[in-house]
């Protein structure tokens, strides 16, 4: 399947997909700062399906309830929300599927279901729409130069290419990846991660990650479960027509679900049996930790940005407090800024800044 990307780097993980030890303790990590996100009265925030830091703003995307995306500066004082949904050219048809910034602090907005672009300036208004219709893409990432890759699993070309480059006048470039099947399982909405200078993608239920920096491909890393992986255990689950009940009853890994990776840290999370793991690796310490809480005693964190030695989280106002079991457990596990949001101390939501050991 990588023949088409010439010559690079191979690396091979090895990973116990069962082993869940615990995450991050205390003495393994600081706790930099928390900040609490304001928002306008009557604006609530919902959901994070992806968070970025980049250039002195927070950037918070819920694709799911509020179908766009909230844009703060790191005191947490909010700034505006690009975006929102309508029939309009700047507007989106059902909400945003994934986002990149540059380096001007423009944000660059997938939608999905029109198949276009959406770029806004530093100040949320719309810059332009770039029109990606005639190649029906999947999701689409950034390289550093600001040109785009796309990926694509139905709507393939006749060549059968499942991953491709463009220039910047956004025609194809070139053609990476070629697959012959047509799956019918996807595993993760967000392929492309971008962390400083490299972008990587997981193509579709694929046990290997393409890793770019700048605009070239610096390496591939390929997750060797021990043969618990779903396209080596059970294949047909993903090229027929089953069920989620099928598909989640499986006991393997189902997917690799994101992977960053700065000159500091690499941070994977993947589905072994229904359950978000997160595999975290400090290049400097060559040490690793596999566990399905990052953080030791803190569960309530799910979607993690990796900007070079430092873990940034988003822990939300679900209505109620943390349980008694929770609390019991984790409270004397966590450094004292913690302690403040188990005790309600600490005003929701909140951004959670961590520096690795």
């Amino acid at each position: 399947m990588f023949n088409a990307l010439g010559d690079y780097k191979r690396e091979v993980v090895r990973l116990k997909p069962d082993a869940d030890n615990e995450g991050l303790r205390q003495n393994q990590y600081t706790v930099d700062s928390v900040c609490e996100l304001s928002l306008p009265s009557g604006m609530e925030l919902h959901e994070a399906t992806k968070i970025v830091v980049k250039n002195g703003r927070i950037y918070v995307m819920d694709s799911e309830f509020d179908k766009t995306i909230y844009v703060f500066d790191t005191s947490g004082k909010f700034l505006f929300r690009a975006g929102e949904r309508g029939r309009a050219k700047n507007e989106y048809i059902d909400g945003p599927a994934d986002f990149f910034v540059d380096d001007h602090r423009c944000l660059h907005v997938f939608d999905g279901n029109a198949y276009k672009i959406i770029i806004f300036n530093d100040s949320g208004t719309t810059d332009k729409v770039v029109d990606v219709a005639y190649l029906h893409p999947e999701d689409f990432g950034m390289l550093s130069n600001k040109e785009y890759m796309f990926d694509f699993n139905i709507n393939k070309n006749e060549s059968n290419s499942v991953l491709v480059k463009c220039d910047k006048y956004n025609y194809v470039e070139r053609e990476l990846l070629q697959r012959e099947d047509v799956y019918t399982y996807v595993a993760s909405q967000q392929t492309f991660y971008a962390n400083g200078d490299r972008l990587s993608h997981i193509p579709l239920l694929s046990d290997s990650v393409l890793v770019f920096k700048g605009d070239s491909l610096e390496k591939v890393v390929k997750f060797d479960f021990n043969g618990r992986f779903i396209m080596d255990e059970e294949p047909t689950l993903v090229v027929g027509k089953h069920t989620p009940k099928e598909i989640s009853a499986y006991k393997g890994v189902r997917g690799l679900d994101y992977y960053q990776e700065t000159e500091n840290l690499v941070l994977l999370r993947y589905t072994y049996q229904s359950v978000c793991t997160y595999w975290l690796y400090n290049k400097k310490s060559k040490k690793s930790i596999t566990s399905t809480a990052l953080i030791d005693g803190f569960s309530g964190l799910y979607n993690f940005f990796v900007n070079e030695n430092q873990i940034i989280s988003l822990v939300f106002d679900t209505g109620e407090p943390f349980s008694k079991e929770m609390y019991d457990y984790g409270y004397n596990r966590v450094p004292e800024q913690l302690q403040r949001i188990y005790d309600g101390k600490t005003k929701l939501p909140a951004v959670i800044f961590f520096s690795v050991k």
